[in-house]
């Protein structure tokens, strides 16, 4: 296929109408600025079923933060100890997990920041257990492995060890309602390689590649469906979604010269990311929204007028969207969130509907006879 054949075939991809109508959902943005204006960019890092978001801000150090119910709460403000540091994960109950600039790991819960000790706390599930990375003693030297912490901070984190082969380092990034914990386990640097992993029941579980070298884990589901990126065949990296013991190419769908990362996913199996163009697609980037099989350029769907995500980076299970993105008249890179809106439900619509998505099926179809 030719550049600009494959141009005009992501273009329509990409246009608004047909995506609109096949994924049945467009989205309201909520702006939550900047903390404030004369400190540097936000940076969401997580959302919960509540619509909670966690972040950070830099003033010019980071501060975590939590936007709940209209208002922002800057948590670096409470207790001398913990004014720097970065929000990392949050569950339905509003609790938070993060890691402070001097290297430990805490919880906020009632208002309070309480110390879980070295290291960085990564993801909490709605039964409180914490997982994220901490220092351990390998022989004569301290490494950092994927942990579990506890939450009360009065022992040592579990280490969870590392992958066979990949014992340079390890960390866990997310906790299910089942306990099942993924990560990334590295090798030794300099140009040491990377797999993502499951750790479930006791053992860690090497989830491969794509057919490349590397693989990074970023999302879980209660389901153990697992959303990362992988270097595949192509040297470039593709967004993954792991499930039943196989590890789905969804990044392929964007074509060739296109690398993508998947960074959340919920319990519906929704999955949100980003992708960057190469080669014949370079300039081309933007947030991904994965679902029902189909791949979407998210800002296709956004319904306020101006506003556009060069990523998206968490979804909820009420298909709420938190991601970085620009606004039509403020400055700065911005923290957006995006609520779905109901769509016009007309005879209209629902033909247009059909015949847009039959094309979309068509046109996939006839993508994957030709490759």
């Amino acid at each position: 296929m030719s550049t600009i054949a494959k141009s005009i075939a992501f273009a329509v991809f990409s246009a608004t109408l047909v995506p609109n109508l096949c994924f049945g959902t467009t989205y309201s943005v909520t702006d939550l600025g900047l903390v404030n204006p004369s400190w540097g960019i936000t940076r969401p890092t997580g959302i919960n079923n509540g619509g909670q978001v966690i972040g950070d801000f830099r003033s010019p150090a980071p501060h975590p933060r939590l936007y709940s119910g209209g208002t922002m709460l800057d948590m670096g403000m409470i207790g001398g100890f913990f004014q720097t540091g970065y929000a990392n994960g949050i569950n339905n109950g509003g609790l938070v997990v993060g890691t402070t600039t001097s290297g430990h790991a805490f919880l906020y819960s009632g208002g309070t920041v309480h110390d879980l000790g070295l290291g960085s706390a990564n993801s909490i599930n709605d039964a409180g257990d914490i997982v994220g990375s901490a220092l351990f003693q390998d022989g004569s030297q301290l490494v950092g492995h994927a942990a579990r912490f506890d939450v009360h901070g009065t022992d040592d984190a579990d280490d969870l060890g590392t992958l066979p082969g990949y014992e340079g380092g390890s960390w866990a990034v997310a906790i299910n309602g089942n306990g099942q914990i993924i990560g990334t386990s590295a090798q030794p640097d300099p140009g040491g390689h990377a797999h993502a992993f499951l750790y479930d029941g006791g053992a860690m579980q090497d989830l491969g590649t794509l057919g490349g070298d590397n693989s990074y884990a970023y999302g879980l589901n209660n389901g153990g469906q697992i959303v990362g990126t992988s270097t595949a065949t192509d040297g470039l990296y593709h967004a993954f979604v792991y499930s039943g013991g196989g590890m789905l190419d969804i990044g392929s769908l964007l074509g060739p010269d296109f690398e993508s990362w998947a960074y959340g996913i919920n319990n519906e199996g929704d999955i949100v990311g980003r992708y960057t163009g190469y080669n014949s697609q370079s300039g081309q980037s933007g947030p991904i929204l994965y679902s029902g099989g189909a791949l979407i350029d998210l800002n296709s769907l956004i319904v306020t007028p101006g506003y556009s995500l060069s990523e998206a980076i968490a979804i909820n299970d009420a298909g709420q969207i938190v991601g970085v993105g620009v606004s039509p008249t403020k400055a700065g890179v911005r923290t957006l969130l995006l609520t779905p809106v109901p769509e016009p439900s007309t005879f209209v619509l629902g033909m247009l509907a059909a015949a847009g998505c039959l094309l979309g099926i068509g046109r996939a179809n006839h993508r994957s006879v030709s490759q």
